[in-house]
């Protein structure tokens, strides 16, 4: 893969330098390196992240202080949603 980027990069710099000289028009050396980098360069492993283990939900990552006062908020706006759409003013 390193390779790979040192070629790339090489590859980019001898453009600059042409187009630098004005012996390469700026268009064709856009076309070259859409081109060069059209190549897929990264490969797909499944099972890759397998010595990564998601985090287990049972993992106590917040004080439970804080827990609990988040869980009271979500608690109180849950319970406004439905007096949302009636009317708490009454005129006479």
């Amino acid at each position: 893969m390193a390779n790979e980027k040192e070629k790339c990069f090489a590859k980019a710099t001898f453009i600059a330098y042409l187009i630098n000289q004005r012996v390469l028009h700026e268009i064709i050396a856009l076309r070259i390196l859409h081109l060069a980098l059209q190549k897929d360069l990264f490969t797909i492993q499944i099972g890759g992240f397998e010595a990564y283990p998601v985090v287990h939900s049972g993992l106590n990552l917040v004080a439970n202080n804080n827990q609990n006062t988040y869980m009271l908020e979500l608690l109180y706006i849950w319970n406004l949603e439905p007096m949302l759409d009636k009317t708490i003013i009454k005129f006479n």
